[in-house]
């Protein structure tokens, strides 16, 4: 046993080693499984007593598993006769003996004849269960349950005699029907009476839709004939679709048209059987092997249930032995591994058919024996609409209700999965409704409990763990809250305090105070703007107030002037001193253009100019004085080149009457300049004309 596996293939591996071990006649215990790999314990335990149920027996997934068995590479010589039953030819060989065609020749009718081979009689129970099937069927008359006619020996042969049903298994009219689907079916399996031209005729109905008309049918019996032909297909009828039985239609013909008629034949065959079942339950009979090989569907499709080799009476043990594992592995429900049945489990084997029908894949396929079992006492095949979504939800609502792997979760009786059958085909509300996805991990969890438990454990520690974080992210979020209306309420309370504090400022003239107070209430991105109207207010007072440049000077400045476009800027300065011989008037020219670098220009020396104007264009400006010069005289007015700081020329001193200057003024055209002059006795003005610039 390689030690580095593990999971699923670790355990397919420990399984193969205990069939083998058991088949080699040693008796391994389950304890010493467990406790080697008691990771695995709950599934050793679960799956290994089955597996020693089958291996006593011999099995495949496909074949009957118990004493019923049938025996590989044993076929007898076909008998010739049997009585008064002349034997026409071998049908089909399953686990209670060897079906054959044959003719009841005191009636003249065909017949099919089921023989017990001779080697089952070196087991007396053998013979005893085989009379009682025959029993069984015989104690049934019912449409859809294949007739028993009679029983009888003849030279220590066994046998009994049933209905003969022109059709097929529907295992092997599901072969061609996935073969018509353009799949790949797998070959049928030896011995099961597969013709494949007769297979494909019925399949052809089935998917269409339609089956032949009664009148078009071969009576159920036939007047005495020598022998059948040599061609099966030859004796096989056409179908109205007008194709032989032996041809084959073309795919697309066939299920361009069927559309949901597939469905609907497979929900007739699924009331039919179910009808049957009910009608066996209600007399107390359980079929225990219900599969596509023991419903016989006819050309006028209808399912005849045969096979009742394994039947029980329901509440005894009158046809097999308790313990008795006895069926079709694929097939069994999940019960029936720990010795369980009733009318559930043929619901049950009967959902699978009807899912394998819908299709065309049968619901559990693994191999080996081992990893199928735990497939079907803990996965979920595909949901149906998942493989074909042409499937009508209401009919795949009702077969996953017949096939749930808790009893408690299927139909209880046979009646009730026929009758929502019938509702699906009358367009009826159907009385099954779909499991919730909270309803299939429900199921799911009683299915694999430590894995459940495991995640259950997991969820609860991370809802608590989400509960306790949430909580506290709760309480953060109230204490954030609360903090934030605390800094809110002291945010209103400074902003009062500060509005009165700018009252008090502006009352003082403290304009840098309340610059610095406004400017504390600007708020930041994505703050609360607590700013009222007063801020507002208070906001354009200091706009108005500020000033828009300031300049230093020497001394006091007490003549300003300006160009009209405000780009230019002059001003006389009077620089006092101690001794008036030293005093002197500067002046200062700014201009935007030297961004606004204050340039001073001395006056000169001796006078002492009272009076100055700028062109309009900024390149001259005038001064003049009220003041006499050191000779007594008026001082002239002067135009200076803002450029340089140079006179340009003087004008005249004043005529008549004139002493000083007062007030300069160039006009608009920049060519002439006014003044006004005081004069003895009066005020006068005076304009120059015609300065020229």
């Amino acid at each position: 046993m390689a030690e580095s596996s593990s999971g699923p293939d670790l355990f397919n591996q420990l399984a193969d080693e205990f069939a083998e071990r058991y088949r080699q006649g040693e008796r391994p215990s389950l304890g010493e499984y467990t406790d080697k790999y008691p990771e695995l314990a709950g599934q050793i335990r679960e799956l290994f007593p089955a597996l020693v149920a089958i291996e006593q027996f011999g099995t495949g997934a496909d074949q009957a598993t118990g004493p019923f068995a049938p025996r590989p590479g044993v076929a007898g010589p076909i008998p010739e006769r049997l009585g008064d039953y002349r034997i026409l030819r071998e049908i089909a060989r399953g686990g209670m003996g060897v079906v054959y065609e044959a003719i009841q020749e005191s009636l003249g009718r065909r017949v099919a004849l089921k023989v017990l081979p001779q080697y089952r009689l070196a087991d007396p129970d053998q013979l005893v269960r085989f009379r009682r099937e025959a029993r069984a069927a015989a104690l049934l008359h019912h449409t859809n349950i294949v007739p028993v006619f009679g029983v009888g020996e003849h030279e220590g042969v066994h046998y009994y005699a049933m209905q003969y049903i022109q059709g097929q298994t529907l295992d092997a009219v599901l072969h061609e029907v996935k073969r018509l689907r353009g799949g790949s079916p797998a070959a049928p399996a030896p011995g099961s009476g597969h013709d494949p031209a007769l297979a494909a005729s019925v399949a052809v109905e089935l998917v269409s839709g339609r089956f032949a008309p009664q009148s078009e049918a071969p009576a159920e019996t036939e007047s005495l004939a020598p022998s059948p032909p040599a061609d099966p297909a030859q004796a096989s009828p056409t179908t109205d679709l007008g194709t032989s039985p032996g041809s084959s239609p073309s795919a697309s013909s066939i299920l361009g048209r069927s559309g949901s008629s597939y469905s609907r034949s497979v929900a007739r065959i699924g009331v039919q059987a179910a009808e049957a079942l009910a009608y066996a339950h209600h007399h107390k009979l359980l079929h225990r092997d219900i599969k596509p090989s023991n419903l016989l569907l006819d050309l006028q499709g209808t399912v005849w249930v045969t096979d009742f080799g394994l039947a029980k009476a329901e509440g005894t043990d009158a046809l097999t032995h308790t313990g008795d594992l006895v069926g079709t592995l694929r097939y069994m429900a999940p019960e029936r591994f720990a010795g369980q049945a009733d009318a559930r489990s043929d619901v049950y084997a009967l959902g699978l058919t009807l899912y394998e029908m819908l299709t065309t894949e049968p619901a559990f396929q693994a191999e080996p024996r081992a990893r199928l079992i735990e497939q079907i006492l803990h996965a979920d095949p595909p949901r149906p609409r998942q493989l074909d979504p042409l499937i009508a939800r209401d009919l795949e609502t009702v077969v996953l209700k017949a096939m749930a792997k808790e009893p408690a979760d299927r139909y209880h009786k046979a009646s009730e999965l026929a009758e929502d059958l019938r509702r699906y085909l009358a367009d009826r509300p159907i009385l099954a409704r779909r499991v919730s996805l909270a309803g299939r991990l429900l199921r799911w969890g009683r299915r694999n409990k430590a894995v459940a438990c495991l995640l259950a454990s997991v969820v609860v520690t991370l809802a608590i763990g989400f509960a306790v974080s949430t909580a506290q992210w709760i309480r953060a979020d109230r204490h954030a809250d609360r903090e934030a209306t605390l800094r809110a309420d002291m945010a209103r309370k400074l902003y009062t305090s500060d509005m009165l504090a700018i009252q008090q400022a502006w009352e003082a003239g403290n304009v840098e105070r309340i610059e610095e107070l406004l400017r504390r209430h600007l708020p930041d991105p994505g703050q609360p703007d607590l700013r009222g109207f007063e801020w507002d207010v208070y906001q354009r007072h200091l706009q108005r107030s500020r000033p828009y440049l300031s300049f230093s000077s020497s001394d006091t400045p007490y003549v300003v002037t300006a160009t009209p476009d405000g780009r230019t800027l002059a001003s006389l300065v009077y620089v006092h001193a101690p001794h008036s011989a030293d005093e002197r008037v500067e002046f200062v020219l700014c201009d935007a253009s030297t961004d606004w670098k204050p340039r001073i220009l001395e006056d000169s020396p001796g006078t002492f100019s009272d009076a100055i104007a700028l062109s309009p264009d900024g390149r001259v400006f005038a001064t003049g004085s009220e003041f006499n010069g050191k000779d007594g005289k008026p001082q002239p007015i002067t135009l200076w080149d803002t450029a340089t700081g140079r006179p340009i020329r003087k004008g005249p001193r004043g005529r008549g009457a004139i002493v000083t200057i007062r007030s300069l003024a160039f006009l608009p055209d920049g060519k002439k300049l006014a003044s006004s002059a005081e004069f003895v006795g009066g005020f006068r003005l005076r304009q120059i004309a015609e300065v020229v610039i």
